[in-house]
Protein backbone atom coordinates (compact mmCIF):
# COMPACT_ATOMS: atom_id res chain seq x y z
CA UNK A 1 0.00 0.00 0.00
CA UNK A 2 1.30 3.48 -0.86
CA UNK A 3 2.39 5.69 2.07
CA UNK A 4 -0.18 8.33 1.08
CA UNK A 5 -2.98 5.78 1.28
CA UNK A 6 -1.70 4.54 4.63
CA UNK A 7 -1.72 8.08 5.96
CA UNK A 8 -5.25 8.63 4.60
CA UNK A 9 -6.38 5.42 6.27
CA UNK A 10 -4.76 6.47 9.55
CA UNK A 11 -6.46 9.88 9.38
CA UNK A 12 -9.82 8.24 8.67
CA UNK A 13 -9.39 5.80 11.56
CA UNK A 14 -8.44 8.69 13.85
CA UNK A 15 -11.57 10.60 12.89
CA UNK A 16 -13.78 7.55 13.46
CA UNK A 17 -12.19 6.99 16.86
CA UNK A 18 -12.58 10.66 17.71
CA UNK A 19 -16.23 10.72 16.69
CA UNK A 20 -16.98 7.56 18.66
CA UNK A 21 -15.33 9.05 21.73
CA UNK A 22 -17.07 12.38 21.19
CA UNK A 23 -20.49 10.81 21.46
CA UNK A 24 -19.72 10.25 25.11
CA UNK A 25 -17.63 13.38 25.82
CA UNK A 26 -17.94 16.55 23.69
CA UNK A 27 -15.13 18.25 25.63
CA UNK A 28 -12.69 15.57 24.49
CA UNK A 29 -13.63 15.94 20.83
CA UNK A 30 -13.08 19.70 21.08
CA UNK A 31 -9.63 19.10 22.56
CA UNK A 32 -8.86 16.54 19.84
CA UNK A 33 -10.13 18.97 17.19
CA UNK A 34 -7.85 21.70 18.51
CA UNK A 35 -4.86 19.35 18.46
CA UNK A 36 -5.62 18.24 14.90
CA UNK A 37 -6.13 21.78 13.61
CA UNK A 38 -2.88 22.96 15.22
CA UNK A 39 -1.01 20.02 13.74
CA UNK A 40 -2.01 20.95 10.18
CA UNK A 41 0.39 23.89 10.15
CA UNK A 42 3.46 22.02 11.33
CA UNK A 43 2.66 18.80 9.49
CA UNK A 44 1.55 20.12 6.11
CA UNK A 45 1.75 23.87 5.71
CA UNK A 46 5.40 24.57 6.53
CA UNK A 47 6.66 23.58 3.05
CA UNK A 48 3.79 25.42 1.41
CA UNK A 49 4.71 28.61 3.29
CA UNK A 50 8.36 28.25 2.24
CA UNK A 51 7.39 27.72 -1.39
CA UNK A 52 5.23 30.83 -1.34
CA UNK A 53 7.82 32.94 0.45
CA UNK A 54 10.93 32.32 -1.60
CA UNK A 55 10.12 29.60 -4.12
CA UNK A 56 12.33 27.05 -2.39
CA UNK A 57 11.61 23.54 -1.28
CA UNK A 58 11.69 20.06 -2.71
CA UNK A 59 8.73 19.92 -5.10
CA UNK A 60 8.52 16.15 -4.74
CA UNK A 61 8.15 16.45 -0.99
CA UNK A 62 5.72 19.35 -1.32
CA UNK A 63 3.61 17.25 -3.70
CA UNK A 64 3.48 14.42 -1.16
CA UNK A 65 2.69 16.74 1.76
CA UNK A 66 0.04 18.61 -0.25
CA UNK A 67 -1.64 15.33 -1.19
CA UNK A 68 -1.57 14.21 2.46
CA UNK A 69 -2.91 17.62 3.50
CA UNK A 70 -5.76 17.37 1.03
CA UNK A 71 -6.73 14.00 2.52
CA UNK A 72 -6.48 15.36 6.06
CA UNK A 73 -8.47 18.50 5.20
CA UNK A 74 -11.34 16.31 4.00
CA UNK A 75 -11.85 15.29 7.63
CA UNK A 76 -12.32 18.84 8.90
CA UNK A 77 -16.16 18.84 8.84
CA UNK A 78 -16.22 15.64 10.88
CA UNK A 79 -14.19 17.38 13.60
CA UNK A 80 -17.13 19.73 14.24
CA UNK A 81 -20.11 17.51 15.11
CA UNK A 82 -23.21 18.95 16.75
CA UNK A 83 -22.77 19.49 20.47
CA UNK A 84 -19.13 20.58 20.30
CA UNK A 85 -19.65 24.33 20.16
CA UNK A 86 -19.04 26.96 22.84
CA UNK A 87 -21.97 25.64 24.85
CA UNK A 88 -20.00 22.41 25.34
CA UNK A 89 -16.56 23.94 25.75
CA UNK A 90 -16.01 27.66 26.34
CA UNK A 91 -12.37 27.57 25.24
CA UNK A 92 -13.18 26.61 21.66
CA UNK A 93 -12.40 29.27 19.10
CA UNK A 94 -14.81 27.77 16.60
CA UNK A 95 -17.41 30.26 15.46
CA UNK A 96 -21.10 29.42 15.97
CA UNK A 97 -21.50 29.86 12.19
CA UNK A 98 -19.80 26.49 11.67
CA UNK A 99 -23.03 24.91 12.85
CA UNK A 100 -25.57 27.56 11.77
CA UNK A 101 -24.05 27.94 8.27
CA UNK A 102 -22.89 24.38 7.82
CA UNK A 103 -23.23 24.25 4.03
CA UNK A 104 -21.12 27.40 3.67
CA UNK A 105 -18.51 25.99 6.06
CA UNK A 106 -18.31 22.77 4.08
CA UNK A 107 -17.97 24.79 0.85
CA UNK A 108 -14.94 26.57 2.32
CA UNK A 109 -13.41 23.24 3.30
CA UNK A 110 -14.10 21.77 -0.16
CA UNK A 111 -12.30 24.75 -1.74
CA UNK A 112 -9.31 24.18 0.55
CA UNK A 113 -9.22 20.50 -0.43
CA UNK A 114 -9.49 21.29 -4.16
CA UNK A 115 -6.81 23.99 -4.09
CA UNK A 116 -4.45 21.78 -2.09
CA UNK A 117 -4.97 18.92 -4.53
CA UNK A 118 -4.18 21.30 -7.39
CA UNK A 119 -0.97 22.31 -5.60
CA UNK A 120 -0.01 18.65 -5.24
CA UNK A 121 -0.52 18.10 -8.96
CA UNK A 122 1.49 21.19 -9.93
CA UNK A 123 4.34 20.33 -7.58
CA UNK A 124 4.40 16.73 -8.81
CA UNK A 125 4.67 17.99 -12.41
CA UNK A 126 7.73 20.07 -11.49
CA UNK A 127 6.13 23.39 -12.42
CA UNK A 128 7.82 25.43 -9.68
CA UNK A 129 6.43 28.88 -10.55
CA UNK A 130 2.90 27.54 -11.05
CA UNK A 131 3.18 25.62 -7.78
CA UNK A 132 4.48 28.73 -6.04
CA UNK A 133 1.50 30.77 -7.27
CA UNK A 134 -0.85 27.97 -6.19
CA UNK A 135 0.72 27.90 -2.73
CA UNK A 136 -0.65 31.42 -2.19
CA UNK A 137 -4.12 30.23 -3.24
CA UNK A 138 -3.93 27.34 -0.74
CA UNK A 139 -2.86 29.64 2.09
CA UNK A 140 -5.63 32.10 1.24
CA UNK A 141 -8.18 29.25 1.27
CA UNK A 142 -6.84 28.08 4.63
CA UNK A 143 -6.91 31.54 6.18
CA UNK A 144 -10.36 32.32 4.81
CA UNK A 145 -11.80 30.23 7.62
CA UNK A 146 -9.69 31.33 10.53
CA UNK A 147 -7.24 34.08 9.67
CA UNK A 148 -4.10 32.19 10.60
CA UNK A 149 -2.70 30.26 13.55
CA UNK A 150 -2.03 33.18 15.87
CA UNK A 151 -4.91 35.52 15.16
CA UNK A 152 -8.59 35.53 14.49
CA UNK A 153 -10.27 37.16 11.58
CA UNK A 154 -11.51 34.48 9.23
CA UNK A 155 -15.09 33.51 8.54
CA UNK A 156 -15.31 30.60 10.99
CA UNK A 157 -13.00 31.46 13.88
CA UNK A 158 -14.23 33.20 16.98
CA UNK A 159 -12.03 35.49 19.01
CA UNK A 160 -12.92 35.35 22.70
CA UNK A 161 -13.15 38.79 24.25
Amino acid sequence: MKPTRLIGLAVAMSVVATLSFAQSDPIQIVKKRQEDMKSFSSTYMRGIFELRKDGTGDLGNIAIKAREASDAFKTIPSLFPAGTDRAAFQETRASPEIWSKRAEFETYVAKLVAETTKLADLAASGKREDARAQSSVVIEACFSCHGGPSKSGGKFRFEAS
